[in-house]
């Protein structure tokens, strides 16, 4: 930052501050992540629209959202993907459809947020992005077991399980997590037991991540009749 500051280049600074936002993101100090994030908008803003100002918009979109400040994190997700489009840049409007999704499922909106989804996984497709698209797909199969429609929802799961294994362990095992869950409403306790031992391994490593499994495995134990 110094030394783009020397320079008096806008956009690495901006760059470089919100490396900075990311570092706190990271750390879980929302606050002054969102403070850099809007410092680096400000220096690009006004300038040659290019992929970074939707990326800031975007990112910033995510801290809001993670801080459950939905209204603002919408507004933000709603100007990088209008940014990506008018760039033609399909990969980052792929990226923030899919968070808008996740951004709608956490406020209930299921059906909008399969729709985003889709969206998503359309894009992904096109793209040839394989990992993206079968996070999108999980992400649909836990708004579908919301709604409850078992086997569409039970069908993503199983899907997103395939393309992400290996690529991203902390997906796999929470779409492991999720298809247990559904799998233990059915009844079906032998293999959902099998599949939250093998995700518990896969999200160890993730604290948020970890957190959210042990929920799923409490409610496959409750479901099995194991008071544990």
């Amino acid at each position: 930052l110094t030394l783009f500051q020397e320079q008096e280049d806008q956009a690495g600074c901006a760059a470089a501050i919100s490396g900075l936002g990311t570092i706190h993101r990271l750390r879980g100090q929302y606050d002054q992540a969102i403070a850099l994030y809007g410092q680096a908008i400000d220096l690009v803003r006004g300038g040659t629209i290019d992929g970074s100002v939707g990326v800031y918009h975007g990112i910033l979109a995510n801290a809001h959202n993670a801080l459950g400040q939905y209204a603002r994190a919408m507004e933000m997700y709603t100007k990088a993907i209008a940014y990506a489009q008018e760039l033609g840049d399909r990969r980052h409007e792929g990226m923030w459809l899919g968070n808008t999704g996740v951004l709608c499922q956490a406020q209930g909106q299921y059906e909008r947020a399969i729709e985003l989804y889709n969206q998503a996984i359309a894009i992904a497709r096109e793209l040839g992005h394989k990992l993206n698209e079968g996070v999108n797909i999980g992400n649909r199969g836990d708004s579908l077991f919301k709604l409850k429609r078992w086997d569409e929802s039970e069908d993503s799961l199983r899907q997103a399980i395939t393309i992400v294994d290996g690529a991203y362990p902390a997906g796999a095992g929470a779409f492991r997590g999720s298809l247990a869950h559904l799998l233990a409403q059915r009844g079906q306790h032998e293999e959902a037991h099998q599949l939250i031992e093998t995700g518990l391994k896969q999200v160890e490593p993730y604290p948020e991540e970890y957190a959210k499994f042990l929920a799923k495995k409490g409610h496959v134990q409750h479901l099995a009749g194991d008071s544990r």
